[in-house]
């Protein structure tokens, strides 16, 4: 087939996609998206309706069933799920599902080719009877493997194809790079665009300490698809701390950034560094007073799986994901953060665009960045710290990041 395949992608309607405050399927399921449409791939995604992802969407439910507190039998809304792809089969030349077991009703029921992938356990005691289906055979087979391209884990492809530079965008606190895939859709089409998240995610990684360590790491990756340059480097956040690091070792390299922008990258302001604080922000909002203080009371202990075990009986995170993936997740917010307050930025001598949220926090500096750089460009967007990175503040940003972006290669070209 010389064209580009037309995919469905059918998520569990409990999470959105990508999930929010934890890894999981739907977490595999958006950097699977993300690489496809990347690759120029034709993806309808069947979510719910609170999930961004590039490519067609196609609501199953209004909101995530687990954020939304539905505690009944979810297993009508799977069905809907089911139907709604039934209802459009014509229309793919592949449907991959991530259902689990309800995965075998679906490819029973249609004629299109169907990948399910099982993000759970395959031990159980009716498997050996369901996968002995000779119409089932074909896609039971579950393979993973990393691309010829040898990239490090924590480097995302979200676009491989253009001519221009890549340009390469950093993680924020949280150590996760789904924004980009809202910037996505607004950035020229002819620009190669990356992410670096943070490092740790994965059994058997380490967080790493300090930003030092960070920016030595992420230039290791982005010379794997850029050896040299000039660069383009995006820092979201805590992502402006790490990328302003890389710049200096760059440049002390002999190497040349040729464009650097931070977005809504704080100078200074009030951070708790307790480890208490990262761990109720990946916790909703309300959280029952009876939970704070048994959490509170853990965390004086240094009962941190218990903490963990404490939030998942309370319905405040996943009880089906495991603790030690949970574990890493906290353990990388915690290090990013603390690394950033050990952070001094040093002089460089580059020209930084910086892009502040209209409606960001008063209590966080913005400026000053201007002390340690030759000069900043300060460009309000519309949003707060969290909507600038969204639909549809996002494909304007990303708009202005293009723009910029142009101007930096033509005044590069002109040195």
């Amino acid at each position: 087939m010389n064209r580009p395949l037309r995919i469905a992608q059918v998520a569990p309607p409990l999470e959105r996609v990508p999930p929010e405050r934890y890894g999981g399927t739907e977490r595999v399921m958006f950097e699977l998206i993300v690489e496809l449409v990347g690759r120029g791939h034709d993806v309808t995604t069947f979510a719910s309706g609170d999930s961004q992802v590039p490519g067609r969407h196609i609501p199953t439910v209004p909101m995530a069933l687990r954020p939304a507190d539905f505690k009944d039998d979810p297993m009508g809304y799977f069905l809907t799920t089911i139907q709604a792809v039934l209802d459009r089969e014509t229309e793919f030349d592949l449907i991959h599902s991530h259902l689990e077991w309800s995965s075998l009703l679906l490819a029973r029921a249609t004629s299109t080719p169907v990948v399910a992938t099982f993000h759970g356990r395959l031990d159980l005691p009716w498997s050996r009877e369901l996968f002995a289906a000779p119409t089932l055979m074909d896609f039971c087979a579950v393979a993973t493997r990393r691309s010829a391209d040898h990239f490090p884990p924590n480097l995302t492809p979200f676009r491989r194809a253009g001519t221009k530079r890549p340009v390469f965008f950093l993680h924020p606190g949280l150590g996760e790079i789904g924004y980009v895939a809202n910037l996505l859709p607004g950035i020229d089409p002819d620009v190669p665009v990356y992410g670096l998240s943070a490092i740790g995610y994965l059994a058997g990684e380490t967080p790493l300490d300090t930003v030092e360590e960070m920016a030595t790491a992420y230039i290791a990756a982005i010379r794997c698809v850029q050896p040299h340059g000039p660069y383009r480097l995006v820092g979201w956040c805590a992502g402006g701390n790490i990328a302003h690091e890389m710049v200096r070792q760059l440049l002390a390299a002999g190497d040349h950034v040729e464009f650097l922008a931070y977005l809504d990258a704080p100078s200074a302001g009030p951070v708790d560094p307790s480890w208490m604080a990262t761990f109720l922000n990946r916790l909703p909002d309300q959280i029952p007073d009876e939970l704070r203080a048994e959490l509170a009371a853990l965390d004086r202990v240094g009962d941190r799986r218990g903490m963990i075990v404490a939030s998942q009986a309370a319905g405040m995170l996943p009880a089906n994901l495991p603790l030690d993936t949970i574990e890493r997740y906290l353990s990388v917010a915690y290090a990013v953060k603390v690394a950033k307050l050990a952070y001094t930025p040093p002089p460089i001598p580059v020209t930084l665009t910086h892009y502040l949220a209209i409606d960001r926090d008063p209590i966080w500096t913005m400026d000053g960045w201007e002390k340690v750089t030759d000069r900043v460009d300060y460009i309000e967007v519309a949003g707060d710290h969290m909507t600038m990175v969204e639909p549809p503040n996002a494909q304007t940003l990303a708009g202005l990041l293009s723009e910029a972006m142009d101007r930096a290669s033509t005044a590069s070209r002109a040195r």
